[in-house]
């Protein structure tokens, strides 16, 4: 088994933001924001029109979102 620590810095830069980006407001916002359409997106069985109703956002800003997010 391979702890976090055993890894190379270069192979943990790789793998994701670094610690300092990770401890911003935007990313921790960024975060919260995309769990929170993926959650709601499965409570409505990928619906995207019934998503947006539901989280009270226009269908088209929700597109954005999901192309922001890479969330298909």
């Amino acid at each position: 088994e391979v702890a976090l620590f055993d890894l190379p810095l270069t192979v943990l830069s790789a793998a994701g933001p670094s610690d300092d980006d990770r401890s911003t407001w935007q990313f921790a916002r960024e975060e919260f924001e995309r769990d929170f359409i993926l959650r709601s997106l499965l409570e409505h069985e990928g619906n995207v029109s019934r998503t947006a109703a539901a989280i009270g956002i226009e269908r088209s800003y929700l597109h954005r979102k999901l192309k922001a997010y890479k969330i298909k």
